[in-house]
């Protein structure tokens, strides 16, 4: 794997459920196009895991899907590359906190 993202997506929304509506729809999203293998979700961010443009168009994606309704959006992302190599993978990171 050449590159590993963390995506947090934050609607500004008051409404809480109109606010987690749209994190689920973004986490739907993400889990359709990727492999099992290459998405965790996590109660604070979704890790995604492959190409780094790949993973940028999706990243892209997930914003303006988050965003249809016309309400701002934050967006945390933490990326990890490595043009030449690899990073880390998501397996790697957790095996040994795994059963």
């Amino acid at each position: 794997m050449h590159c590993s993202i963390a995506l947090q997506i934050l609607p500004q929304y008051v409404d809480e459920k109109k606010l987690l509506e749209v994190v689920d729809k973004v986490i739907r999203y993400l889990e359709s196009q990727v492999s099992p293998e290459n998405i965790t979700v996590s109660p604070f961010e979704t890790t995604l895991q492959g190409d780094y443009d790949d993973l940028m168009v999706l990243l892209k994606k997930a914003i303006q899907l988050a965003g249809e309704d016309g309400v701002e959006i934050f967006a945390n992302v933490k990326v990890s590359y490595c043009e030449k190599g690899d990073v880390l993978t998501i397996e790697d990171k957790l095996s040994p906190y795994r059963d």
